[in-house]
C-alpha cells in the first residue's frame, strides 16, 4: 500500500477538522511512504477531535503541534536523517504560522 504525505499551506480559514484539502494550497512538505509520519499525525487527528482515521482527512497545524513534534523527535533523535528532515519542516511551518498562514496534514494511502 503506498502512502503520500503532505503538509501544506494556505491563506484560507480552516477549521482543526472537517475540512477539505485543495490544489490551490502550497506544499510545504512531502514524505512520501513515510509511516511513522503519518501515525504521529493520526494519533494527532484522534486526539484534535478527528472522527474515524487520519486517511484522506486533513489535519490544521498549530504552533503548540509543530512544538510538539520537535520535542518528541529531541527524545528519540537515534535517527539523524529522519530528525534533521522533523526539524527542517518544522522550521518551514513555524515561519509559515508566524506570518499568518494556516498550516495542515493531508495523508492518503
Amino acid at each position: 500500500m503506498s502512502l503520500d504525505s503532505y503538509v501544506l499551506k494556505t491563506d484560507r480559514d480552516i477549521p482543526k477538522t472537517g475540512f477539505e484539502a485543495s490544489q490551490e494550497d502550497v506544499e510545504l512538505q512531502y514524505w512520501g511512504d513515510n509511516w511513522d509520519v503519518h501515525t504521529w499525525f493520526s494519533r494527532l487527528y484522534k486526539e484534535s477531535g478527528g472522527y474515524g482515521f487520519c486517511n484522506g482527512h486533513p489535519l490544521r497545524l498549530d504552533l503548540e503541534d509543530v512544538l510538539l513534534l520537535e520535542y518528541e523527535t529531541l527524545k528519540d533523535p537515534s535517527d539523524h536523517k529522519k530528525a534533521i528532515d522533523y526539524f527542517e519542516f518544522c522550521a518551514m511551518a513555524r515561519k509559515s504560522i508566524e506570518n499568518g498562514d494556516k498550516v495542515y496534514y493531508y495523508g492518503h494511502y
